[in-house]
């Protein structure tokens, strides 16, 4: 019982302290998404709030592995994978089918 407490607690500020830090950081590099027709927002919003996010996550998760549930490895590794994805997308902006299936290199990119 305390191991999930304290798992909780600890994630919980984890997130908290690393979602005030990547605003900030964003917001010193301009690193914003912008508004625009296919978006709901009207202003940027800063990009990369998922890092904190996935911080307080893992570090639970990590956390409960290490006390005996061993099937959270394979959850981990699919989360992992899901979570470069959407790093990938908020720092280049990838098109839904791209997401599912990466375009192979062209000739010409070889």
């Amino acid at each position: 019982m305390y191991t999930i407490l304290f798992s909780v607690t600890l994630s919980f500020l984890v997130t908290i302290l690393a979602i005030t830090t990547i605003i900030q950081v964003t917001r010193e590099k301009k690193l914003f998404d912008e508004p625009d027709e296919l978006k709901i927002h009207t202003t940027g919003i800063p990009t990369l709030g998922g890092l904190g996010v996935f911080a307080g996550f893992i570090l639970s998760l990590l956390l409960m592995t290490s006390h005996g549930n061993r099937e959270l490895q394979y959850f981990a590794a699919a989360t992992i994978t899901i979570f470069f994805l959407g790093i990938k997308d908020d720092i280049l902006t990838i098109t839904p089918e791209n997401k599912l299936i990466p375009n192979p290199p062209s000739k010409q990119d070889q």
